[in-house]
């Protein structure tokens, strides 16, 4: 996982443009100003409705199938978040790998961002299922996400020395897997546009 300052959608791009077998890109950007855009129900449901909008029509059916089954008591879609989490990791075990994108975590109201930080916490366990978040520093998202590789532009200075810190933490290589380390120069590039400092 890789904790963030806001980048741009192109590193969403790039890995969508990069060809795998087998796999699916889920993406939510939270929106502080959009409720339906910031709860953690909604954005699960999101992302759990782009992995199965990715399968075949098969798979679809019996996904589809076995979630209206759990969920035919007539109160509309799913909105606990523990049977969400449940569901998404369920539809996940269906592709090889999943790549989640969640934009500005920082966004959503404290006092529901733990529903959606556990939601991130289990989702990352999944060795099939790589996760990516952006954020603005705050205390509970650090404290929540501490374990994993976190990339602060705000500790890095200006434009240089910017680039410089993140091409040094993009050379540990045991804490960055083989696919981020390909494209290193596109997340370098992305990383520092995002910072509102000019190339």
């Amino acid at each position: 996982m890789l904790l963030m300052e806001r980048s741009r959608s192109s590193i969403i791009e790039r890995i969508e443009n990069e060809p795998s077998p087998n796999s699916r890109l889920v993406y939510f950007y939270c929106q502080y100003d959009k409720d339906e855009a910031r709860t953690p129900s909604s954005i699960i449901r999101s992302l759990l409705a782009q992995l199965i909008w990715g399968l075949d029509g098969h798979s679809t059916e019996e996904v589809l199938e076995r979630l209206i089954s759990e969920h035919a008591d007539g109160h509309g879609p799913p909105s606990n978040v523990k049977d969400l989490t449940d569901h998404f990791l369920r539809v996940s075990r269906l592709y090889q790998r999943s790549v989640v994108v969640i934009d500005g975590v920082d966004e959503c109201p404290t006092t529901t961002r733990g529903d959606l930080l556990d939601f991130i916490v289990r989702v990352s366990m999944s060795e099939d299922i790589k996760v990516l978040t952006t954020s603005r520093k705050e205390s509970d998202i650090e404290d929540e996400l501490k374990i994993y590789p976190t990339i602060c532009l705000e500790e890095a200075g200006f434009k240089e020395e910017k680039r410089r810190f993140i091409t040094y933490e993009f050379k540990k290589t045991r804490k960055w897997r083989t696919r981020f380390q390909n494209m290193k120069d596109e997340f370098i590039k992305s990383l520092i546009l995002g910072s509102g400092i000019n190339m």
